[in-house]
């Protein structure tokens, strides 16, 4: 038998035996950890090691178990000797482990007190002494070692708490011990292999600050290598995988937290941990990289050129390695932003009866466990299919007992609405039914081929095969919109935004809701990304939508007015508030150079509002019915042409205030609509207004001027069709930020440049041009009474034709007495020798003989 011990105890593995009994270890230097299987712990204490004699030993620190192989299974399997070489030469494998006992277990720890560091701090490459508490009383109890690399781990004041340092062992292995400054039950004040109290500090936490986007790696030097790389906020924790649940994460609650995990299954599964810990915090958590650790290659020195070309790292690639093989801060922002991806908690299994099991026979006690089924997830209420249930209408309809276009059109409904899985509305000249997540329209030619299924069914007791032709079928038609009919069914929707996960409103206090999509809200429309309470107001520095805010107002004395104001225009847009401010606006974006940026602003409410939600109608065309309709619906109206005549008309006065337009498709009723769209206008040059603008009028524009020519090396191709694709969730919640701030002060921003162009602009009417010029206040009567309105249009006239004006576009006298009405400080009164302007005069004039 002494042979069979022998062989035994050199051949066998201790660490795997202890691992195939079901025990977790983990590699601490040269050694492995694990919570011993004698007593219940919590925190290991059961260490394996390599003795002198080169065999595998294992100690326990906490109840003082020690020994080899041999000794390990006769104590877990509560064996004698004997059995116990029968069980590890695979003849006995039917033994239960023995159950872990209750002990008071000795404390390694115990008397020992963390203490204020000394002012010296510890460097790499210097050697340092330490206490080793968990050797006490052996020859290793004190030990000394130069780290590689030193990580220290401070409060959120700044102040020294420990060190975690990395020691490169002989075999290419390393360990990481945290160390702690200690005093020890003697007095003795040392540096100590000492666990960080728990719950222990983040490594980084000093540098959070009020930083809203934090971003998490695993391994103190993965952080500091993304960290100098992306000059981003970044944090890691002590302890690996298994100090996860030992850290303190409430820090980051309330935050923007992105996780980068190692590229391994242990990585992934550990970002996930922390995703769920993270998220019941309040964060909000997405994370960057590859998703799936079996797409894992031996691509070891991966570059970022690699990474275009479609391939993968080696299993174990992190961040640490992006930035040893020379990624750049806008590579780590580009493979962040392609391969952002939210956090979606996994969905909680249905609660289920436990089946009775028979009982085991004791013998089959041991084997592997045996993987139950999973349970049936809960079922969730699907959302309507909305517009695209027309696509199952029948081919063809049973027979009818009436066959006439009214009865035809109420079956037809019915169906309609049963396929469509709720209501189906007429309104603003269209059919819609709502699903999955708003009110989306029912094409006519679908309805007029789904009408095509009533034709030749039998009608009436004698089954007479119904006749269905053009006529009918408008009748049918006809008479499923009176039955449908609803014409103020979106003249109040919701006032907020449709995203993919919900509506997005803001209370009277000014906070941020997400509610669920609801019919009654009445949208048409759902933007194509997702907006978390956590998500950015302002773009992140680096990202193209900043770049291109910044680049196109850089160096104006107003730019954070003009941003402002754009994310207040696309906010306004989103929600549904153009029409519904106090002042409601229309913008003109102004660019007289080349280059300039104002039509790539203006194409960020086409990356922001989905397809079919912006219209692009001149206000020349605004007066035409059969245009005008296509304003129905729409939340932003995007046009170049521009028209002085055509800006000073009523029908652009009712588009911009939100008041009911008339108009019709082509060969259709004419029908009535309140717009929502806010109006964006782009121009080179502004034009003149020759017929004359009302005060009304002025309080409505607002022109954006673009005074920079980009140049060609800043200039980035398809910037918005990148935006779009790579930046929504950020556009989306630059845009909510100006819509918090739209619904809070009920105004725009005006920059002041803004206020300076506008009133350029309005002076290049002749009439306020002229009255700029030669029009000043008077606060007395001159000698020879106030000046008669006639005599004041004289002067108008003869002033404009010497400036150059035809006088065939100037205004006749009685619009030039109206608009003089509404210029400032003119008072107008009839005395019996005419119409006099009182508190104006001419520029130096006295009496009537100054003038002619």
């Amino acid at each position: 038998m002494s042979s069979d011990v022998e062989r035994l105890r050199r051949d066998v593995s201790l660490s795997s035996t202890v691992a195939h009994y079901g025990f977790k270890l983990s590699r601490n230097g040269d050694e492995f950890e694990t919570c011993c299987p004698f007593h219940a712990e919590d925190t290991p204490s059961f260490t394996i090691f390599v003795g002198k004699d080169n065999v595998e030993r294992f100690h326990c620190f906490g109840c003082g178990e020690a020994g080899d192989v041999l000794d390990f299974v006769q104590k877990v399997k509560g064996a004698n000797l004997p059995e116990a070489i029968r069980i590890l030469d695979g003849r006995d494998s039917s033994r239960p482990n023995v159950a872990p006992r209750q002990i008071q277990a000795r404390d390694a720890y115990e008397g020992i007190a963390a203490i204020d560091p000394p002012a010296n701090p510890l460097q790499a490459g210097a050697r340092v002494r330490l206490y080793n508490p968990k050797r006490k009383g052996t020859r290793s109890e004190w030990g000394a070692f130069a780290p590689s690399m030193v990580f220290p781990y401070r409060r959120a004041d700044g102040s020294l708490f420990g060190y975690v340092l990395r020691h490169e062992l002989p075999d290419g292995g390393k360990e990481t011990p945290m160390v702690m400054f200690t005093c020890l039950p003697d007095g003795t004040e040392t540096w100590c292999r000492y666990p960080f109290p728990k719950p222990r500090p983040l490594y980084g936490l000093d540098g959070l600050g009020e930083t809203r986007q934090v971003l998490i790696v695993e391994g103190e030097k993965c952080r500091d290598k993304l960290r100098r790389a992306s000059g981003r906020t970044v944090v890691s924790w002590a302890g690996g995988t298994q100090g996860v649940k030992h850290a303190d994460w409430s820090p980051l609650a309330g935050r923007d937290v992105i996780i980068w995990p190692d590229f391994d299954g242990p990585g992934i599964a550990t970002a996930m941990e922390i995703a769920a810990i993270l998220t019941s915090l309040g964060a909000r958590v997405r994370f960057v990289g590859f998703a799936s650790a079996a797409d894992a290659s031996d691509h070891e020195q991966y570059t970022f050129e690699d990474w275009q070309a479609g391939t993968f790292p080696c299993a174990g690639w992190d961040s640490a390695d992006a930035a040893d093989a020379g990624w750049t801060k806008d590579h780590i922002d580009q493979f962040m932003r392609a391969t952002m991806r939210p956090y979606t908690p996994p969905t909680p299994p249905a609660e289920e009866k436990p089946k009775e099991e028979p009982a085991a026979p004791a013998a089959a006690s041991m084997p592997a466990p045996i993987e139950s089924p999973a349970s049936t997830p809960a079922k969730v209420k699907a959302p309507p299919i909305g517009a695209d249930g027309v696509d199952n209408m029948p081919e063809w309809f049973t027979s009818q007992p009436f066959g006439s276009e009214v009865w035809l059109a109420r079956m037809f409904r019915d169906r309609l609405e049963k396929e469509c899985q709720g209501r189906v509305v007429r309104a603003d000249g269209k059919f819609w039914a709502y699903g999955p997540t708003a009110w989306r329209e029912i094409s006519d030619q679908k309805i007029r081929l789904a009408i095509h299924a009533f034709d030749a069914v039998g009608v009436g007791p004698k089954e007479t095969p119904l006749k269905l032709g053009k006529k009918m079928i408008d009748g049918v038609i006809h008479e499923l919109g009176t039955k449908t009919s609803d014409v103020e069914f979106f003249h109040s929707p919701t006032i907020g935004v449709n995203a993919l996960n919900g509506t997005v409103t803001i209370d009277e206090t000014g906070k941020v809701n997400i509610l669920p999509h609801d019919a009654n809200d009445r949208f048409r429309f759902t933007i194509n990304g997702e907006y978390n309470l956590h998500t950015d107001s302002r773009p992140p520095e680096g990202s193209l939508l900043h770049r291109l805010l910044y680049g196109a107002f850089q160096d104006d004395r107003d730019i954070d007015d003009k941003v402002n104001l754009i994310s207040e225009m696309l906010g306004a847009a989103a929600f549904g508030l153009a029409t519904r401010v106090k002042q409601p606006k229309a913008f003109v974006l102004l660019g007289e150079t080349a280059n300039n940026g104002k039509s790539t602003i203006a194409a960020l409410f086409h990356a922001l509002l989905p397809e079919g939600s912006v219209s692009s109608i001149s206000p020349a065309f605004f007066g035409d019915e059969k245009r005008i309709i296509n304003l129905a619906g729409k939340a932003a109206n995007v046009a170049d042409e521009l028209s002085g005549a055509a800006i000073a008309g009523e029908e652009f006065k009712a588009a911009i205030t939100g008041n009911p337009i008339e108009g019709r498709s082509l060969y259709k009723d004419v029908v009535s609509f309140k717009p929502r769209a806010i109006h964006c206008f782009t121009t080179n040059t502004l034009p003149r207004f020759n017929g004359g603008i009302d005060r009304g009028l002025r309080r409505r524009l607002v022109v954006v001027q673009f005074n920079r020519t980009i140049p060609d090396n800043e200039i980035i191709p398809d910037i918005v069709e990148r935006i779009k694709a790579e930046e929504l969730e950020s556009l989306l919640g630059f845009a909510i930020a100006g819509a918090m701030r739209l619904k809070k002060s009920g105004n725009y921003t005006i920059p002041e440049s803004s206020k300076d162009a506008l009133n350029s602009w309005l002076l290049l009417d002749p009439l306020n041009e002229w009255f700029e010029i030669r029009v000043t206040p008077a606060a007395s009567e001159p000698v020879n009474g106030w000046l008669r309105t006639s005599k004041l249009f004289e002067d108008f006239r003869k002033w404009a034709v010497d400036q150059g004006y035809k006088e065939s576009f100037l205004p006749p006298v009685n619009t030039f007495s109206q608009r003089l009405k509404a210029m400032p400080n003119v008072q107008l009164k009839r005395l019996n020798s005419g119409m006099v302007a009182q508190g104006v005069t001419i520029n130096g004039v006295v009496d009537y003989g100054d003038i002619f």
